[in-house]
C-alpha cells in the first residue's frame, strides 16, 4: 500500500530528476545546436515538473491548511502516470513530427487538473478558500494549470491543422510556456505567505500580501491582454509594476531571513527561496528589455540575433532560477516533515528544523554552486559561448541532483 510518505518520496525523486534531465538536455542541445532537444526540454520541464508540483506538492501544502481535503495516494499515482505518459507523447510528437500527440497529452493533463479542481470544490466552499490567503494561492494555481493544459491541447490542434481558423493567433509555444510558468509562480507565493508572512507581527505586511494576490494574478492577466493588443506603454507600466511588487517581497523575505537566522536557526529553505526571488527580479528586468526590443513588431516575432541573449536569459532565469531554486527550497522544508510524520499535520505547527547539521551545511554549498552556475549561464548567453553553457549546465544539473543524496537518501533527520 502506498502511504502519503511513499507518495511524496516518489514525487520528490521525479521532480528532482525532471529538472536535472531538462537542464542536461538544454546544455547538450545548445552545445550540439540540436533543435529537437532545444524544443523538447521546456516541454519536459513544464509538463513533468510543473504538473506534478501543482497536482501533488500543492495538495500536501493545501492539506496542511484544510485536513478535510484528503490526499488519495491512488489518485495521485494516476496523476503521475498521466504526466509521465504525456511527456512521452510530446517527445514522440517532436521527434516524429506528429503534433496531434501534443493535443492528446494536453487532453490527458486537462483530465488530471479537472479532477483535482473537482476534489477541491467538492470539499471546500469558495468562502473557505477566500478566507485563507495561502490557500487562495495554492488553489488558484490548479485553475491556471488547467488553462495551461488547455493551451497545450489547442497548440497541438493548431500545429496538426494549421488552416483551422477557429484557433486564436496567440496560441504558440511561447504562450504555452508562459502560461505554464504562471501556476508555479502562484504556488511559490503561497508558500512564502504560509511560512514567511503569515506570522509577521506587522499587519501592513500581511495586508500587502493579501492585496498582492489580486495585483499579481490580475497584473499578469492584464499583461497578457496588453501583449495581445500590442500596447507598448501598457506592457511597460504593467511589467515594471510587477517588478516593484517582487522587489518589495524580496525585502520582506530578506528581513524575515535575517531575523530568523539570528534568533532561531539557519535553514536552507529561506536561502533557496530568496535566491529564487532575486532571479525573479532578474527575469523581470530581462522581460522589460524584451518588450523594449520587440516594440512595434508583430505578435510572435523573434528578437534579432544580436538580442537573442536577452530572451534566453529571461526564460532561463525564470526556469532555472526562480522556479527551480524556490521549489527545491520548499522540498527542504516539506520533505523532512512528511518523511518523519507520514502526514502534513506537522506543517501546521510552524517551521521546524528537522534537517541535520550536515544536511544544512551541504544544502548551503549546493545552493552556492547552483546560483554561481546560473549566473555563469546568464553571462554565457551574452557571449554566446556554447562550451561554457555546456559545462555550467552540467554542473548545475549535478548540483540539483545532489538534493536526492542530501535530502531523500539521507534519513538522519532531527526531532
Amino acid at each position: 500500500m502506498i502511504t502519503e510518505k511513499k507518495l511524496f518520496k516518489i514525487y520528490s525523486v521525479l521532480a528532482i530528476y525532471i529538472i536535472v534531465i531538462t537542464i542536461t538536455l538544454a546544455s547538450i542541445g545548445t552545445y550540439l545546436d540540436n533543435k529537437k532537444l532545444l524544443i523538447l526540454h521546456p516541454y519536459i520541464f513544464f509538463i513533468g515538473f510543473g504538473n506534478l508540483s501543482i497536482l501533488i506538492l500543492n495538495r500536501y501544502l493545501t492539506n496542511a491548511i484544510y485536513p478535510q481535503l484528503e490526499i488519495s495516494p491512488k489518485n495521485k499515482l494516476i496523476y503521475i502516470a498521466n504526466v509521465l505518459t504525456s511527456i512521452l507523447l510530446v517527445t514522440f510528437a517532436i521527434y516524429f513530427k506528429i503534433p496531434l500527440l501534443k493535443a492528446v497529452a494536453g487532453f490527458m493533463l486537462m483530465l488530471s487538473s479537472s479532477h483535482a479542481i473537482y476534489e477541491i470544490f467538492k470539499n471546500l466552499s469558495i468562502k473557505e478558500i477566500w478566507n485563507d490567503i495561502s490557500a487562495r494561492y495554492y488553489i488558484f494555481d490548479v485553475l491556471f494549470l488547467l488553462n495551461a493544459a488547455l493551451g497545450l491541447f489547442v497548440l497541438g490542434l493548431k500545429e496538426a491543422y494549421p488552416n483551422l481558423k477557429l484557433i486564436p493567433f496567440f496560441i504558440t509555444e511561447s504562450s504555452y510556456f508562459l502560461g505554464s510558468s504562471f501556476p508555479l509562480s502562484i504556488s511559490t507565493m503561497g508558500f512564502i505567505y504560509s511560512y514567511i508572512v503569515r506570522n509577521n507581527d506587522k499587519n501592513l505586511i500581511r495586508k500587502f500580501f493579501d492585496y498582492w494576490f489580486y495585483i499579481f494574478v490580475g497584473g499578469v492577466l492584464t499583461f497578457l491582454i496588453l501583449i495581445l493588443m500590442d500596447l507598448y506603454r501598457g506592457m511597460m507600466i504593467s511589467s515594471n509594476s510587477l517588478i516593484i511588487g517582487v522587489v518589495i517581497i524580496f525585502f520582506i523575505t530578506l528581513n524575515f531571513l535575517i531575523k530568523f537566522y539570528r534568533n532561531k536557526f539557519k535553514h536552507p529553505t529561506f536561502s533557496f527561496v530568496i535566491s529564487g526571488i532575486s532571479l525573479l527580479i532578474l527575469t523581470g528586468i530581462f522581460g522589460v528589455m524584451n518588450i523594449y526590443y520587440l516594440q512595434g513588431r508583430e505578435y510572435g516575432s523573434r528578437l534579432a540575433d544580436i538580442h537573442m541573449w536577452i530572451y534566453k536569459s529571461h526564460t532561463h532565469a525564470a526556469l532555472l532560477g526562480w522556479i527551480s531554486l524556490s521549489f527545491l527550497g520548499i522540498l527542504y522544508a516539506v520533505y523532512p516533515s512528511i518523511n518523519k510524520n507520514n502526514s502534513t499535520k506537522n506543517l501546521k505547527e510552524g517551521f521546524k528544523k528537522l534537517l541535520s547539521e550536515k544536511q544544512i551545511k551541504n544544502a548551503f554549498i549546493q545552493l552556492f554552486i547552483a546560483v554561481t552556475m546560473i549566473v555563469i549561464i546568464e553571462f554565457a548567453f551574452y557571449y554566446d559561448n556554447k562550451t561554457i553553457l555546456l559545462i555550467s549546465g552540467l554542473i548545475l544539473s549535478s548540483s540539483i541532483s545532489f538534493t536526492f543524496v542530501n535530502l531523500i537518501k539521507n534519513r538522519n533527520y532531527e526531532s
